[in-house]
């Protein structure tokens, strides 16, 4: 997604090459058989110190402190901004008493500045909210995917 995204709001007529996971698909970028990939920092940084990948841009609306020097996608094509979240979810009947407490309990230890800092060192920005701002962000990002699949022509293979 990452990529076909890229490619259409950069005006690049990319190849897309399927592959089942990051593994096989950095083996061919370090072997020569492809020439770029997105994957995850935490994944792809080894390789980068090792130099056998040189990375090009975080997709993050910032700079990331795992690597300073590397600029954000967003520096050279604004539009291009990829965040994995991890959210907490919950069956649809869960009563709401559970959940206020549970969501209290989580956003307790997630601001924790030993859990922040922990969080950090794995290129993640801890941050919690409510569920109805989860629900909210989920809602949003289901229309951004949409429009962005939509916009550059990504078919299902």
């Amino acid at each position: 997604m990452s990529g076909a995204t890229f490619a259409h709001n950069a005006g690049l007529d990319l190849l897309h090459v399927p592959y089942k996971s990051s593994p096989p698909a950095l083996n061919d970028v370090m072997g020569g058989r492809v020439s770029m990939m997105f994957v995850d920092i935490l994944t792809g940084l080894p390789h980068v110190n090792g130099n056998a990948l040189r990375a090009l841009a975080v997709t993050t609306k910032d700079r990331t402190p795992l690597v300073p020097n590397l600029p954000s996608m967003q520096e050279g094509v604004p539009e291009l901004r990829h965040l994995v979240v991890a959210g907490l979810f919950r069956p649809a009947g869960m009563p709401k008493e559970i959940v206020t407490r549970l969501n209290a309990e989580i956003r307790k230890i997630v601001e924790k500045p030993e859990i922040k800092a922990q969080l950090a060192t794995l290129g993640m920005d801890a941050f919690s909210g409510t569920p109805e701002q989860l629900g909210t962000f989920v809602g949003e990002q289901l229309v951004l995917w949409e429009r962005l699949i939509r916009d550059a022509g990504i078919e299902k293979q």
